[in-house]
């Protein structure tokens, strides 16, 4: 399989345990450049980058620039990105034009490419290498820049799930992240005490915490989540470590905050919350605060964190107690936002479709990647107003395209039904301690009309009809369609469905149609 994946290696003898180290070249000032430093630094590096990466390296992009009439030397500013095709989730499946998938993105230096299509400056380097150490000091220099030695896979509730390859300079990268994330978050080695509730899995998000904690130097627990754990043990070390700092993702994090809230356990030393895989509404921001509150906490804070396995990075918010945007690491990755509809580039500030381009790295290297995260407020260049960083920052409330699904409510025509408005509304309602939404189909009829059940349990004291009543009303409000059927369970019934402690992902949106019977999502290419 290593042969397989690593075939672009050509002699390379890849069981050769490779000494080299690598470093990422990056700026000391990240967080500190102005807007005109960051768009000649990031133009300088994004034009190297096609000129000795994307273009030598990547069959898949030269050719998709050779098609367009494209090269590194039309890139003159940022402002001519828009001239560059995207890439989609599409482009990255396999299908008749990349029968390779995922793998065509992994860029492969052999030897064709390193003689013919790397420039001089590159290419001068690996050649004095091999005359003071030989080929084979060559070979190792690639291999500690090239060779992938990680799959990282992408989540969500898609079944086409798609592997990312690191190398040993990718991970240098996810360390590096990590550790900004850590300072953005305002955690420091030896005073704070992390445990991270994330799944154990190849996601994102488990590897950022764990190799944030080993560069900056924070005590982590990563207790790989209930499925590998269990919750009585997680909310007994918890108690025992006294962290200060908690992350996860927000559906299981409450979930075990309100059973320790419950058993009356001691979580005054937590100041931090870091949450990420989904949208956190500030009005679970404002529960967790209240219930800390109680748990003892002086002056908690929530903290949500962006980060999508395609960037290999997280992005979070600094410690405020309003929404401050997620810093993004410039000299990583360049980030736009272009109209979802057209991909036209929108100017700063201005809601649409967040597109990634990497700037640093090797693997799976992505070039105007389309995430289908619509981020409202788009990005902004203006210092931040609680740290003071200039880093650019991305607007904290953001939705996915593919929550809004094609249903047939009626026997006339198809309707978008928007969940991420449901979502958020459902979590947002204090009447309701979890829920699940279920979308099938009666007697799992292809042909009938689609239907929506809400399953949910209340919070204690709530009541019920009053509660049928008003969620009915909002929903309508909200999205002009109703629920057929509510379904009131007690918690430890909805916490099953949902998988809070078998899953890696908890099962918010459970859809049940017949597989032919489901329309495509808009914005899916």
């Amino acid at each position: 399989m290593a042969r397989e994946i690593c075939r672009y290696t050509g002699k390379i003898r890849t069981d050769r345990k490779a000494s080299m180290t690598v470093k990422p070249a990056l700026r000391r000032d990240w967080a500190q450049m102005s807007r005109k430093e960051l768009e000649t630094f990031q133009l300088r590096r994004l034009r190297r980058a096609m000129r000795e990466l994307w273009i030598p390296f990547s069959p898949y992009y030269r050719a998709r620039l050779e098609a367009e009439g494209l090269s590194w030397r039309d890139l003159r500013s940022l402002e001519d990105l828009a001239r560059f095709p995207f890439t989609t989730k599409a482009d990255i499946l396999p299908s008749k034009r990349n029968p390779d998938g995922p793998r065509a993105f992994i860029l492969t230096p052999d030897r064709n490419a390193i003689k013919h299509r790397l420039p001089a400056s590159k290419k001068l380097p690996l050649l004095a290498r091999g005359i003071v150490g030989g080929r084979s000091a060559i070979e190792e220099a690639l291999q500690a820049e090239f060779l992938p030695i990680k799959i990282l896979f992408t989540t969500g509730r898609s079944a086409s799930s798609l592997p990312f390859f690191l190398s040993r300079l990718d991970l240098a990268l996810l360390r590096e992240s990590g550790r900004r994330l850590s300072e953005i978050l305002g955690l420091h080695a030896g005073q704070d005490r992390v445990v991270s509730l994330f799944p154990y899995a190849p996601h994102l998000a488990f590897w950022q915490v764990a190799e944030g904690a080993e560069s900056s130097g924070v005590l982590t627990l990563n207790t790989g989540g209930g499925r590998v754990m269990g919750g009585e043990r997680i909310l007994d070390l918890i108690e025992r470590l006294e962290p200060t700092a908690i992350c996860g993702m927000p559906g299981y994090f409450y979930h075990v905050l309100r059973k320790a809230h419950r058993d009356g356990r001691n979580w005054s030393k937590i100041r931090t919350v870091a949450l990420g895989g989904e949208m956190v509404s500030d009005v679970l921001k404002r529960r967790i605060v209240s219930i800390l509150r109680e748990m003892g906490s002086p002056d908690p804070c929530v903290c949500s964190v962006l980060g999508f396995t395609e960037s290999r990075q997280c992005w979070g918010e600094c410690r405020s107690k309003e929404g401050t945007g997620f810093h993004v690491f410039p000299d990583m990755g360049i980030v736009e936002i272009v109209d979802p509809d057209t991909g036209e580039r929108l100017p700063d500030e201005t809601t649409g479709e967040l597109v990634f381009t990497a700037l640093a790295g090797r693997g799976s290297l992505l070039f105007r990647y389309r995430t289908g995260d619509i981020v409202e407020g788009g990005v902004t260049y203006a210092p931040c107003p609680s740290c003071g960083r200039t880093t650019p920052r991305l607007g904290t409330r953001i939705q996915r395209k593919s929550n809004v699904k094609a249903l047939d409510l009626s026997k006339v025509k198809g309707t978008y039904v928007n969940f991420n408005t449901l979502s958020s509304l459902l979590s947002s309602d204090p009447a309701i301690e979890e829920w699940q939404l279920v979308i099938l189909k009666p007697s799992d009829d292809p042909f009938e009309v689609d239907e929506i059940e809400l399953w949910c349990s209340l919070a204690e004291g709530a009541d019920e009809e009053a509660f049928r009543r008003g969620i009915q009303e909002a929903v309508s409000r909200a999205t002009e369609m109703r629920f057929n059927r509510i379904v009131v369970v007690p918690l430890e019934e909805i916490l099953d469905r949902l998988g809070m402690e078998t899953l890696t992902k908890e099962q918010r949106i459970l859809d049940k149609r017949p597989v032919q019977s489901k329309r495509k999502d808009p914005g899916r290419s």
